[in-house]
């Protein structure tokens, strides 16, 4: 049964990772070449860290900064340079408030894929960001189901349940 239930959380969490951050080019004018290639999910991670990158260097809004900041993130995840993932998620979370709950949710997954033991924290930061944040709950309730946890994993789904989402994994995951 603990097998099954790691099965579902793992494949979840993965189900998660493979959307999350969804990037959308900045409004106003035309993107520049490595703006959009920093928000296209058509170039595989290496081309899109090397676009972010570039494009950090010369952005001085805080919300773009923030965008080509997760869009690395999501880059480096798939190259499954966590720790890069985790510091680029950490400093957009402090550079806009509008992407903490996000930042910090997704820094919780990368975290919990890596074993970490902290992973929890951030999902709780990405909460006190945003109270009706639904990916919080739903990841904070994956972690709990993979912990063995079934009560508070049932909570969170829940609350998932509750804040918006509706996803197929939370009806199941919930019982």
């Amino acid at each position: 049964m603990l097998r099954i239930v790691a099965g579902f959380v793992v494949g979840a969490l993965a189900a998660i990772a493979a959307i999350w951050i969804l990037p959308t080019a900045p409004r106003g004018n035309q993107p520049s070449p490595s703006q959009a290639s920093c928000f296209s999910q058509d170039i595989g991670p290496d081309r899109t860290i090397q676009a972010c990158s570039t494009l950090l260097a010369g952005i001085s809004s805080a919300s773009q900064r923030a965008k080509a900041l997760m869009a690395r993130a999501r880059a480096f995840a798939e190259l499954n340079e966590n720790q890069k993932a985790v510091e680029d998620l950490g400093t957009a979370a402090g550079t806009d408030v509008a992407v903490a709950p996000e930042a910090y949710t997704q820094m919780g997954i990368v975290k919990f894929k890596t074993g970490a033991p902290d992973a929890i924290n951030d999902l709780d930061r990405a909460v006190k960001a945003k109270p009706d944040y639904a990916p919080a709950f739903k990841a904070r309730a994956d972690i709990f189901l993979g912990n063995g946890n079934f009560q508070d994993a049932a909570d969170n789904y829940s609350r998932a349940l509750e804040y918006g989402t509706r996803s197929r994994d939370v009806y199941i995951g919930r019982g």
